[in-house]
């Protein structure tokens, strides 16, 4: 009877460290890289919104375009997921 009291307080404090670091961790996350580079912004916002060109320059195997949908399927090769077409403000 004891070993099962101090499997059930295990499984409860394993339940309560992963509520507790669970709760510390930040609700929404925004991740960045910053570079110079020596293109125009035009040039580069057409290089970076141009799905199509993807995989000469990313490590991307195939990109589609979906029919009558502002998306494209892209697969890297172990995933595939969807990318909007972006629109430039101003």
């Amino acid at each position: 009877m004891k070993w099962m009291l101090m499997i059930g307080v295990t499984i409860a404090a394993i339940l309560a460290l992963a509520a507790f670091v669970g709760s510390r961790l930040p609700r929404s996350h925004r991740a960045s890289r910053e570079q110079t580079l020596s293109a125009s912004p035009e040039a580069i916002w057409i290089a970076i919104t141009d799905v199509e060109a993807f995989p000469s320059w990313r490590d991307i195997k195939k990109v589609q375009r979906l029919p009558d949908l502002p998306m494209a399927r892209i697969d890297p090769g172990h995933a595939q997921y969807l990318i909007a077409h972006a629109k430039r403000d101003g």
